[in-house]
This record gives structure tokens, sequence and C-alpha cells, in this order.
């Protein structure tokens, strides 16, 4: 998302004086969000200035006091992932260089997905070759100083496989209010 706001100044302006500032709003549901302000000429002679403002994503957090603590981050991955939206919690709690690991390999997944474009992208594939959702059933988690794991049950029927009914224990290891890794063991 981004804005474009015109500024007009004279030479000794307020606005000649910065290149970009980082301006922090609290959202409606109370999270720090994060700006990147920059003040941008666009025509030689005349001093009209337009501030670019585009949400930055990665420091949204930045102050330490505002990241979510290993409690909070299992809290909000227990909600989300009870109502099966992992997209939406993988996009929201996880960390960008963040780790997922199977079982074992497997035709469809391999052992070891890294990186958060790769884990959607896998999270997508498994959503695909889900034929029907029966059932989604989510543990309170264990919480640990920087991990916790929850049992998540599925009941579901597969396109190619027919009717499944699986528990795994999910391990998720967390780092500067982000998930880092998540571990599936059946």
């Amino acid at each position: 998302m981004v804005f474009l706001m015109k500024l007009n100044c004279c030479n000794s302006g307020w606005a000649c004086f910065f290149k970009s500032f980082i301006l922090y709003c609290k959202s409606s549901d109370e999270q720090i969000l994060g700006w990147e302000v920059k003040f941008i000429k666009i025509t030689g002679s005349s001093l009209s200035y337009y501030l670019k403002i585009k949400k930055n994503y990665k420091n949204s957090n930045l102050d330490k006091k505002n990241k979510m603590t290993t409690q909070e981050i299992a809290t909000k991955l227990v909600e989300i992932c009870r109502t099966a939206n992992f997209e939406k919690a993988q996009t929201e709690l996880f960390a960008d260089d963040a780790i997922s690991i199977e079982p074992e390999a497997s035709p469809a997944f391999e052992k070891e997905t890294k990186g958060l474009p790769a884990i959607l992208e896998k999270g997508k594939k498994f959503s695909s070759m889900v034929e029907k959702m029966h059932s989604i059933s989510v543990s309170d988690p264990l919480i640990g100083t920087n991990s916790f794991a929850v049992t998540m049950r599925l009941d579901v029927t597969m396109k190619h496989e027919g009717h499944m009914d699986m528990t795994e224990l999910c391990i998720y290891k967390v780092k500067d209010g982000k998930i880092i890794s998540e571990e599936f063991l059946m």
C-alpha cells in the first residue's frame, strides 16, 4: 500500500531537511505499524515535494517492547489454525526466513522448506490436494521460553489418497517475536 501526499515548501521549509523517517501509528487492533516516509522532489525548479508513504512490513515491530512473546504467538497461532486459515497464521506470525520441517520427504513435499514464500506455496499445494476438510482440532499450546508445541488433528479426504485422520505434534521455535521454524512429527 503506497500513498502520495503533495507538500509545498520554501527553501527553508522543514521538509527540505529530511530524506526519510519512520512514522509509527497504532491500528485498531493495537498493533504497532511501521510506515516508511520519503520526501521526493518531483520538479526541478519548483519546491514541490511529495511524501511517499509505504507500509513497511519488515520493520513493523522494531521496538523490542512491541514484539509478541512466545505465549502471545502461540495463542494467536492456535486461534487462527482452529479456523484452518494456515496462510494467515504464516503470513502474520512467521519470519521471512522461517523453516518448515516435515516428518519425512514425500513425493509431494520435501523434508525441509526454507523461506516464507516457499512455506506459503507449500500450504497452497497442500490445500489443492484436499478434497474435503471434515474437521480440524488444535490443542492448547505447551509453552517454553522460545518454543511451543501443539497437537493438530486433521480429518480430511484427499483427492488422490482418500480419507485420512491424522494427528501431528507441531513444534514451533520463536526468535525476535516471530516463528523461525515449525516441525511436524507423527
